[in-house]
């Protein structure tokens, strides 16, 4: 291969069929031929060849130059073991490039034209985990997430520099691909960014390389959707415009997290307010009603598009909101708008936008179903009263009477239609079909009929009563009704229905519909998530009882309970799946059509987080326990060691080992209590001045100087955890500090602050950047030991802080709450 023009000559089996060998034929810079793999001077023709690997138990075709296997997970496992070399079909054309020539040995100068014009990230690794090369995209990615300039980035140690800029399973993953030399992708959030990627990791002969792109569009439409569909759920069922609107605006502040929204209703001529937010006002009447052409919602309203101002300052708007810095209005068909504002300039996503646009669709046909509801119900109405189209017939079909708008609609004067039979005016498959119909001896009925089968240029509603209780064929009456609007209704739900089904189908857990017929749970319908995990037999879902297709939950009390109550509701549970056992949080939406019992119920599958938490929890016991009965056997041997040793040398380092022995014991139990108040809830009371000469009573010390300012008559929630962190101070100034030591309490309505002080040099500062969360806990940055993150956890968890005053020598437990 040519380095200096980045050439590629790829070799592949004769007549291959891999539709990623098609994608590299049509790269620039690539050449592919097929040619038999197994001669001899293939090195001298090609730099690498490309060979697909099927499934089966046959060997795989191994040239005489550098190859790059195109492979499912499975099939690799199955043939050549973990390989380096290798890919999944579903891998990009820049990552099998990369792949190639780090195979071909073209190094970076040859690497650059690929990975480069990359739309992704590119991040390559050596053995000891230092970045060797990145791409642009690379590059700009780590230096915002690490704070790095790009001098820095080359050379470094990429695992411990990810400490604080991604999740922990993303160096899991890049380890366990390393060891294994087996490719692996994960989906991991880089906090410094506020974003989320996805990750494909890949073996290289003295490394790993990582392909990324940005996922969080992606991930924030997955969870707005979710909320969206119970909400949409809401609107349908709806039959008041102004209970739209206030769904509408407390989907907003509730579900996409925007305190400042105003729903504005078409009335007339005017857009006027229909619900408001608090911060907005709260009030309809403190924003103003607009003309249906004036300010920004009704500039969206006549445009019917979006109408953004990313930066209300800059623009010179002043919208009477101080906290506003940015507007979206957003229109909902004919029928209103909806603004919402947020607190910065340029304050909405794209994925936000998209959201607020999908819910005003789905605001906007629920607004346009009930309108036209109500006016067709007047309508029907003013002409079942006024009877304007009427008909007889008598045995033979001949109209016996026949009203003047009924035979205007025919084109004829009423007098020219009376005695002529109705096939004249209706078509033959109507009326045959009509006929029959009125055999079965039903005394009346109502019928549709299309433009097509009566002539009268508009579907209709016909109302049939018999002349002759008991005898329909003798001669009935009819009146028809004009159902157009209706028609115009019934096509505005179907896309309506075309809307939500397709946020349904794209929900990315298993969703099923399912109708209660008389107490039996029957699927309506289903996503395509649900089919791959629960259609085990390969017989399709619909029509069959819930119970028969997905594994019924061993307690029906709470399910009933839920379906009695009519709510929404969430319940844990395991379910066999066409995967094996998972475990998912089952989330139950119930709702009504048309005085049917329906419900909506989305598995959203935790099994891997329980697996996680499992797992913790074992290790944890099974140390701790371990852990505490080796120390006894150390400290009992020790003590018994320290009390016979004769000489003075060994009784010293016997009593050493003790101390040593106690002090892993106490961290050990340190460690519990962190875990207890993490995963637990301290409700207990008491009074403060009461607990702090409690503790001081605990720990006092003849040479400690404490003064106390703690008034009495304050209630403090979590006494029990409240006292530990306490102990834990005073005990640490005990150990680092000089007295006096000094406790205060400031309290105020709602919350009290507790400052303990002493006179020595204070806790240091890379020690207060780790408990604040500053710092990462690694070997050069980590606290003395666990008593300061006692008391960070414990004020975090009554819902309060940690703080340091005073160059460290004041630790306060900050906002604490009291009774």
């Amino acid at each position: 291969m040519d380095g200096r023009r980045g050439e590629l000559r790829l070799a592949v089996p004769e007549q291959v069929d891999c539709p990623l060998v098609d994608e590299l034929a049509a790269a620039d810079g690539v050449t592919v031929e097929e040619t038999p793999l197994t001669d001899d001077d293939l090195g001298e023709r090609y730099d690498c060849a490309v060979v697909p690997v099927g499934g089966g138990d046959a060997e795989p075709i191994e040239p005489t130059l550098p190859t790059l296997y195109v492979a499912e997970p499975a099939a690799l496992s199955a043939l050549l073991g973990a390989r380096a070399d290798a890919v999944t079909p579903e891998a990009t054309v820049e990552e099998a490039l990369a792949r190639l020539r780090a195979l071909a040995g073209s190094g970076a100068g040859a690497d650059a034209p690929a990975v480069d014009r990359m739309s992704g990230g590119y991040v390559a690794v050596d053995g000891e985990w230092r970045v060797t090369r990145a791409n642009d995209a690379g590059r700009s990615v780590l230096r915002e997430a690490l704070e790095l300039d790009d001098g820095q980035l080359v050379g470094r140690q990429l695992c411990d520099s990810l400490t604080d800029a991604v999740e922990p399973s993303l160096r899991e993953t890049c380890r366990e691909v390393a060891r294994t030399g087996a490719p692996a992708t994960v989906e991991t959030r880089f906090e410094p960014l506020d974003a989320w990627f996805s990750v494909h990791a890949y073996p290289d002969t003295d490394g790993v390389s990582l392909y990324f792109r940005e996922i969080s569009t992606e991930k924030g439409l997955q969870t707005g959707y979710r909320a969206l569909l119970e909400t949409a759920q809401t609107l349908l069922a709806a039959t008041d415009p102004d209970e739209i609107a206030t769904t509408v605006m407390e989907t907003i502040v509730d579900e996409l997290g925007y305190e400042h929204c105003v729903v504005r209703l078409v009335d007339g001529d005017t857009l006027r307010p229909a619900a408001m937010s608090e911060p907005a006002g709260g009030e309809t009447a403190t924003r103003p009603t607009y003309d249906r052409d004036e300010g920004l919602p009704g500039e969206a309203l006549q445009e019917g598009e979006p109408i953004g101002m990313p930066d209300l300052d800059a623009a010179g708007v002043d919208i009477g909101i101080p906290d506003v810095r940015s507007t979206l209005t957003v229109p909902m068909g004919e029928q209103g708008t909806i603004s919402v504002g947020a607190t910065e300039p340029d304050g909405f996503s794209e994925v936000d936008t998209q959201l607020l646009e999908v819910l005003a669709l789905v605001a906007t046909a629920a607004l346009e179903r009930d309108d036209r509801l109500q006016l067709l119900g007047r309508y029907r109405a003013a002409l079942e009263r006024t009877n304007e189209m009427a008909f007889a017939l008598d045995a033979g079909g001949n109209l016996t009477l026949a009203t003047e708008s009924l035979a205007n609609r025919w084109g004829y004067d009423r007098d020219e239609v009376l005695g002529r039979n109705i096939l004249e005016f209706a078509s033959r498959e109507f009326v045959e079909s009509l006929s029959e119909q009125l055999q079965r001896g039903e005394d009346s009925m109502t019928i549709e009929a299309t433009d097509e089968e009566t002539n009268l240029g508009v579907p209709v509603e016909i109302q049939l009563s018999a002349i002759t209780p008991g005898e329909p064929t003798a001669g009935v009456v009819g009146i028809v009704h004009d159902i157009s609007a209706l028609a115009e209704i019934r096509a505005d739900l179907e896309q309506e229905q075309d809307r939500f089904r397709y946020l349904f189908e794209q929900l990315p857990s298993p969703a099923v519909e399912v109708r209660l017929d008389s107490g039996e749970k029957r699927i309506e319908r289903t996503n395509a998530r649900f089919g791959e995990l629960f259609e085990t037999d390969g017989e399709q879902s619909e029509g069959r009882p819930l119970d028969a297709v997905v594994e019924a939950p061993t307690d029906r009390s709470r399910d009933e309970q839920m379906l009695t109550e009519g709510s929404t509701a969430e319940r844990r549970g395991e379910r066999l799946t066409t995967t094996g056992r998972r475990t998912f949080i089952i989330r139950t939406v119930p709702f009504s059509i048309g005085g049917e019992r329906r419900l909506f119920r989305i598995y959203i599958d935790i099994t891997e987080e329980t697996r996680r938490q499992r797992q913790l929890e074992m290790l944890h016991r099974v140390l701790r326990h371990n852990l505490r009965n080796e120390l006894t056997v150390i400290g009992g041997n020790a003590q018994s060691l320290a009390t016979s040793a004769e000489r003075e040398q060994h009784r010293a380092l016997a009593e050493a080992i003790v101390d040593s022995a106690d002090a892993l014991e106490n961290l050990s139990d340190t460690s519990a209590m962190i875990r207890q108040i993490s995963t637990t809830t301290d409700s207990t009371t008491g009074d403060l001045r009461e607990l702090v000469d409690e503790v001081l009573e605990s720990v006092a010390r003849p040479t400690l100087e404490v003064t106390v300012d703690v008034p009495e008559g304050v209630t403090v929630v979590g006494r029990q955890y409240l006292g530990r962190a306490l102990r834990e101070l005073l005990e640490n100034a005990i150990e680092f500090g000089e007295s006096p030591v000094a406790v205060r309490a400031t309290p105020d309505d709602a919350t009290v602050d507790i400052a303990v002080s002493d006179s020595g040099d204070g806790v240091p500062e890379r020690e207060q950047a780790v408990i604040a969360g500053g710092l990462s806990i690694s070997q050069l940055d980590h606290s003395r030991g666990l008593g300061l993150w006692v008391v960070s956890y414990v004020a975090e968890s009554l819902g309060g802080r940690l703080r340091f005053e005073d160059d460290g020598t004041t630790v306060v437990l900050a906002d604490l709450p009291i009774e």
